[in-house]
């Protein structure tokens, strides 16, 4: 006899199968029960594609009578790229379901479970504060997209052992190992943008596309630069029709520089000032709104800087490499003053390590989306 725990963990997994395929949608698993037995999976593979609860019900033919289903997300009650999943289950007929956590789309946000209720099938939602939470983990982005507004953001950096990401000189050529920088090049094409402070693009004059990988999304090359300082020569223009390059600015930025962009092939996206620089958090708003679900920030310092102090950062990917260079003036992730104790100090969650040549790579989470909602204020609550 499964249990109701043990059907969630079955369709948590199949949640898991669809990984990197969904966005902007989540990842969402079903399961039939009928009997005390699996009868039947699903899960939402490819975006535009079935929702779990469909291809469940491909699985088993369309008749869910007599079973139970057990779904990770509440089913969706709207027209989309493909019918309401709540219908479906309606016209099947299942004798009960359970799902594990609502959805926080306003579209949604209890009306599948109102619509599956008020056909007659009996309808609960967990109360498995463990699993959910498990839920709320495997789809991270997607509630940040729902709870913040704003894309989700992946800070990565190569550091060498004593926390350094370059030498005194700037001299970052190369911390990493060759199989790390291809694992950089992997991360590059699965996110929508990689961004990087105007001071890096100068400094480094990198290209920030994805190579001899397979190009699972064809990102935007980001620069933010709120005074007009990238250069009509930097090697971001070479390949320009292939990964578009935008520059998020100020009202600082020159009229002549910014035809100068635009010549060159760039969207200038004017942004307002915060302290003097584009406001992040603004920016991450807009990407969102010009469809960069994923973000993955790649430097320089006080970008990263930004981000933590700015709490815009969800996740970091970093490659620890056993070279040590020292010096007050190398430059580390997180300049400024950062926290003044470790009592105040970020504490990273769902820890993955994992071993590249010589090099260590960690990727974890700066804070999991908790059940009942983020830590994190939308951009507009912020002081």
């Amino acid at each position: 006899m499964i249990s109701e725990r043990a059907a969630f963990e079955r369709a948590l997994k199949e949640a898991a199968l669809g990984r990197g395929d969904v966005e902007p949608n989540p990842l969402v698993g079903a399961v039939a029960v009928e009997d005390g037995r699996l009868v039947g999976v699903g899960h939402h593979a490819d975006y535009g594609g079935a929702h779990a609860e469909v291809a469940l019900l491909e699985a088993l033919g369309g008749s869910l009578t007599g079973r139970t289903v057990f779904v990770t997300l509440e089913p969706c009650s709207h027209q989309g790229k493909t019918p309401p999943c709540a219908d479906a289950l309606v016209a099947a007929q299942p004798d009960r379901v359970v799902v594990l956590t609502e959805d926080p789309n306003p579209a949604v946000a209890g009306r599948g479970i109102a619509r599956l209720r008020a056909a007659g099938i009996e309808t609960v939602v967990s109360e498995d504060a463990e699993l959910r939470q498990r839920e709320r983990t495997l789809n991270a982005a997607y509630y940040v997209h729902r709870d913040r507004d704003r894309a989700w953001v992946i800070a990565k950096w190569a550091m060498t052992l004593d926390g350094k990401i370059a030498s005194r000189t700037g001299d970052a050529r190369w911390i990493s190992s060759e199989s790390s920088r291809r694992e950089v090049h992997r991360l590059r094409a699965h996110v929508d943008a990689v961004m990087v402070g105007v001071g890096t693009a100068l400094r480094d004059d990198p290209r920030l596309t994805p190579r001899d990988v397979e190009l699972v999304r064809r990102p935007v090359r980001i620069v933010l630069d709120s005074r007009g300082r990238l250069t009509e020569s930097a090697r971001l223009f070479e390949d320009v029709e292939r990964f578009p390059v935008w520059i998020a600015t100020t009202e600082r930025a020159p009229a002549n520089w910014r035809r100068a962009m635009e010549s060159r092939g760039a969207t200038v996206i004017e942004e307002p000032a915060r302290n003097g620089r584009v406001d992040l958090a603004a920016a991450l708003v807009e990407l969102r709104r010009r469809g960069c679900e994923r973000v993955l920030l790649e430097g320089g310092a006080e970008l990263f800087a930004s981000g933590f102090e700015e709490e815009l950062i969800d996740a970091v990917e970093v490659y620890v490499c056993p070279r040590l260079v020292g010096g007050r003036e190398a430059p580390t992730p997180w300049p400024g003053s950062g926290r003044a104790s470790m009592a105040e100090a970020l504490t990273l969650e769902h820890l993955r390590w994992d071993h590249l040549e010589n090099d260590q790579r960690l990727r974890a989470f700066v804070h999991s989306p908790r059940v009942g909602g983020g830590p994190f204020k939308r951009p507009a609550e912020r002081a």
